[in-house]
């Protein structure tokens, strides 16, 4: 499919994008277009609930080619009471732990779409 880059909140502050991590299409979409990039994979991981959403999006028009959905088994990442995880550390295993889920289910999305184009 090509060069794979990754887009963060580094490139987003340097095209003058505020706030690009919650997740705002359009704003993803233009920062992918600043770069020159035909598609972009926006993931979302939520470590509190064991779960990593991935969605392959033309840049120009938005259109969702293909998505999925991997849930780990297993209670996800809390605190002692419950609620959610502050410590990077913690965060970073767990997304690190979501992240290999998602990998084959992704591999296997994005083959797929070579397959039917």
């Amino acid at each position: 499919m090509g060069t794979l880059i990754q887009l963060g909140d580094l490139e987003a502050d340097m095209a003058g994008i505020k706030g690009y991590y919650r997740r705002d299409g359009s704003e993803v979409r233009a920062l992918a277009a600043s770069r020159h990039l035909d598609y972009v994979v926006v993931l979302a991981y939520e470590p509190v609930d064991n779960t990593v959403e991935a969605l392959f999006l033309d840049v120009r028009n938005g259109y969702p080619y293909g998505s999925i959905e991997v849930v780990r088994e297993g209670r996800g990442v809390r605190n002692f009471w419950g609620g959610p995880v502050r410590k990077p550390q913690r965060l970073n295993r767990a997304t690190y732990r979501l992240a290999k889920s998602l990998k084959p289910e992704l591999d296997q999305m994005v083959e797929g779409l070579l397959v039917t184009q």
